[in-house]
């Protein structure tokens, strides 16, 4: 499955920020902090935090509405660089720098062999590159917010 460039239909969608309280993988806690913010977020975009296994859950209670999940990534990328990632990518490499026990590559193979994955799933990534206990969000992925959110808001007919 791979993510396409076009915008989501207009039927719910829900935005979930992956992340714990670790530096820079606070950054999809930080997009669903802003999105909550915003005056008048659509009535259609659902969002809120969760960890890697608690889209299990949701992908399942949830099967018809469209995903969008962001999370920090490890890469060789400019910090704070934004990607949108194929589900095949997700799941055939680790790119995710989690703090959690399982971390999101893992949590969507789990989904694909539960054949629970959402048919509109995008994964959005935002390069970090410090996870230790207790640090705050790096300037560079805390700068990357703004364009994540008008990703989001773009994909779900609103940009």
């Amino acid at each position: 499955m791979t993510i396409s460039a076009n915008k989501t239909s207009l039927q719910n969608t829900v935005v979930v920020g992956v992340g714990s309280a670790h530096g820079d993988d606070q950054v999809g806690w930080r997009v669903v902090e802003t999105l909550l913010a915003l005056s008048m977020l659509p009535s259609h975009i659902v969002v809120q935090r969760a960890e890697p296994t608690e889209l299990l859950t949701l992908f399942q209670r949830m099967p018809a509405v469209n995903f969008i999940v962001v999370d920090a990534l490890c890469s060789g990328d400019v910090l704070g660089s934004v990607r949108e990632l194929s589900i095949d990518a997700c799941v055939s490499e680790s790119r995710f720098c989690s703090t959690h026990g399982v971390d999101l590559a893992a949590a969507l193979r789990l989904a694909q062999q539960l054949e629970i994955i959402p048919r509109q799933l995008r994964v959005i990534g935002v390069v970090g590159a410090d996870f230790s206990r207790g640090a705050a969000l790096s300037p560079a992925v805390l700068a990357a917010v703004p364009a994540v959110i008008d990703l989001i808001m773009t994909q779900c007919g609103e940009g």
